[in-house]
């Protein structure tokens, strides 16, 4: 068995989801999010969140930030063990307590705007630590 650690970046535009599935032979150990979002003038109340979907894309775990954002707006959330659950932002960033998630092979990341307003248009950035635990 090896453990490596990772940081993985996902900053294609014009989305608001991103997946992130884990290989075959890996377990992904993640203990930090951080997403990025810049909405589009269209109305509407976005929201982060992060989810893991096991193999049968059944919700394991679901976590929503402690405050949406709307039209025109960045919000950026750090999703991680130990953080206060923020309402509003300090530093220009929203603090979301999450536990560390555990993701076995197969398994999903997905961070996305639960309210998908402009699921096309807004641009979201996702970046993650993790570490792989291989056999």
């Amino acid at each position: 068995m090896s453990i490596k650690y990772r940081f993985k970046r996902d900053a294609a535009i014009n989305d608001s989801s991103k997946v992130f599935t884990v290989p075959d032979s890996e377990v992904w150990i993640i203990t930090h999010v951080n997403v990025k979002t810049v909405a589009t003038a269209d109305a509407g109340t976005r929201q982060h969140r992060v989810i893991v979907r096991d193999t049968s894309d059944n919700v394991v775990v679901q976590i929503e930030a402690g405050a949406g954002f709307t039209q025109g707006q960045t919000q950026t959330v750090d999703f991680f063990p130990g953080a206060p659950d923020n309402t509003t932002e300090i530093n220009d960033t929203l603090k979301t307590a999450m536990p560390v998630l555990v993701l076995l092979p197969g398994f999903d990341l997905v961070v996305e705007d639960g309210a998908a307003i402009q699921a096309a248009a807004d641009d979201m950035i996702v970046a993650f630590t993790y570490s792989i635990r291989t056999p």
